[in-house]
């Protein structure tokens, strides 16, 4: 009794531990993003009255705390000694992308200057906009907060409450006690056990509003990269990968498809034999054997769904990301001197879904221009990612601000499309975040409560009749 209460609260306290670990983590992006907006505010009214961006950000850095407020005082000193360093500081690259815009747009605008062909500078009007994109950004994560709250409790909930099926089923039906206790009962709390740890491990990454789905571990670099499991990788990719199973690794993040999926549904597969061999150690020979099949298949069909499920979330968050991506190149497309290339490197960095074709595309461009356009249009089925990239193809012609010159008109419509689609995005989310933290607790009811009484009770009416049939002889 002492140690089945040691055990539940050292499994609350975990499940509560890395709950609040990602409430923390999540207030502190909101509050980021929240005080970045303010500030950008304040940058554009400081900016007004003085006409110079290092003047103005240094009278806005009051609104900045902790290390934003550092990079911000970097980032300024840099402005007022050489603009171009900026692209070659390593101290921005793992902040926000709009932090990175920010800097984008004051650097050019130190540079070129400020003022565009409207009554209101061309600098002013773009951090406005960007405040607009932060505050979205801001809403987005302040919403999933109340719509993820409490989901991680409710897919770890079967394993607190196996132990309290089983002491009240056998209470109330002795007979539980023999199912409980034979080879199925434990295939099944096994079973539970790991769907529920795979239901946790999905919900952390539908609960991500940041546009990413998977940021993986240095030490699965290392593991992927070694020679003897990327050679075993080949040799499964030479038995046959087809042309939409390689697009659909693609579009989970793997960019060289097939040797890390294969490698890591054979480890999977390794793992599962490992535990289920574990679990039923002291059976016979036979059963040990079969339990050790059955466990490398459900191991390895497990780690194609995983992967499966990343393409899927990532396929979520496609239409949100083409119009950031859109919105990027209203930003840029009117400060002077800006090229299709200087664009195509931020879309890149800002990408999440596309960036494997981005980075093909940037790679190719400073040799053969229209030809790397031409194969980015062809490497996407996407139709609105696709007429971007067209009105980029097209800008080589006309020029940036005839290409985008539609889109900016339209800024009030792309916002409220924007706003819309956001919701869209945070309500599927939800629904996804739904089914996969209450599977688990639908799969316990029946496979350990209700299955169980059915097959007691179906053995009492089988022995009932038995008995009655009997009484006739007499």
């Amino acid at each position: 009794m002492i140690t089945g209460f040691i055990i539940f609260g050292i499994y609350f306290g975990l499940i509560f531990f890395f709950e609040y670990k990602t409430y923390l983590r999540r207030k502190e992006e909101w509050k980021d993003l929240s005080e970045f907006a303010n500030f950008l505010s304040e940058v554009c009214y400081e900016y007004e009255l003085t006409k110079s961006i290092t003047e103005s950000i240094y009278q806005s850095l009051d609104l900045l705390s902790g290390k934003m407020k550092h990079l911000m005082q970097k980032a300024c000193r840099i402005l007022e000694e050489d603009c171009l360093a900026l692209d070659s500081r390593k101290d921005f690259r793992g902040h926000h992308k709009q932090v990175k815009l920010f800097l984008l747009l004051c650097k050019n605008a130190k540079i070129y200057g400020s003022e565009g062909k409207g009554k209101e500078g061309a600098f002013v009007r773009n951090i406005t906009e960007l405040r607009r994109d932060v505050l979205n950004e801001c809403m987005k994560r302040q919403d999933a907060g109340f719509l993820f709250a409490g989901m991680g409790y409710i897919a770890t909930l079967p394993i607190l409450s196996m132990p309290l099926i089983k002491s009240w089923g056998c209470q109330n039906m002795p007979e539980l006690r023999e199912f409980y206790q034979s080879i199925f009962g434990r295939g099944i709390s096994f079973l539970t056990v790991i769907l529920t740890l795979f239901s946790y491990f999905f919900l952390s990454f539908v609960r991500r509003v940041d546009g990413s789905v998977y940021h993986r571990p240095a030490i699965l670099d290392t593991l992927f990269s070694h020679k003897i499991l990327k050679a075993i990788g080949r040799v499964f990719v030479q038995l046959g990968l087809s042309e939409n199973g390689e697009k659909r690794l693609q579009s989970a993040g793997i960019y060289r498809p097939g040797e890390e999926y294969y490698v890591a549904c054979l480890l999977g597969g390794a793992l599962g034999s490992l535990c289920a061999g574990f679990l039923f150690l002291r059976e016979g020979a036979g059963i040990f054997f079969f339990s050790i099949s059955i466990g490398g298949i459900l191991g390895f069909l497990s780690m194609q769904l995983i992967y499966w499920y990343f393409a899927y979330l990532r396929g979520l968050s496609i239409s949100g990301e083409i119009l950031g991506l859109q919105s990027i190149i209203l930003l840029l497309f009117e400060a002077p001197n800006m090229t299709i290339s200087k664009i195509l490197e931020t879309l890149e960095e800002a990408a999440v879904v596309f960036r494997r074709e981005l980075t093909l595309c940037t790679d190719q461009y400073a040799a053969e221009e229209e030809r790397a356009l031409t194969c980015l249009m062809k490497e996407t089925k996407v139709e609105e990612f696709r007429r971007l990239i067209h009105r980029l193809h097209i800008s080589e012609r006309l020029g940036l601000s005839h290409a985008f010159s539609e889109l900016s008109r339209d800024r009030s419509y792309f916002r409220e499309q924007q706003r819309m689609d956001t919701q869209k995005e945070l309500s599927r989310r939800a629904a996804n975040a739904q089914v996969v933290s209450f599977l688990p607790l639908f799969f316990i009811l029946f496979a350990y409560l209700i299955f169980p009484f059915l097959r007691a009770s179906l053995l009492q009416m089988s022995a009932i009749f038995s008995d009655m049939d009997q009484m006739k002889f007499f």
